[in-house]
């Protein structure tokens, strides 16, 4: 998870590999409670969930760059 100030909104990043798979609408529902629990601790704060096995940043073997 990151979480960067943007003037006076929060933009709270959440990286999650489920380890299994999962519906659209499971995503959708935890995207929507994580941001009802993000904005009880930051108001304004929206967030943004990416699904990924990778947290933050790609592992050395698979970034090109």
């Amino acid at each position: 998870m990151s979480v960067t100030k943007l003037g006076r909104t929060f933009l709270v990043t959440v990286y999650y590999n489920p380890g299994r798979p999962v519906s659209a609408a499971e995503i959708n529902s935890l995207n929507l409670r994580m941001i009802q629990d993000a904005r009880k601790a930051l108001i304004g704060a929206d967030v943004l969930l990416v699904i990924t096995e990778h947290p933050r940043r790609w592992p050395e073997a698979l970034n090109p760059f």
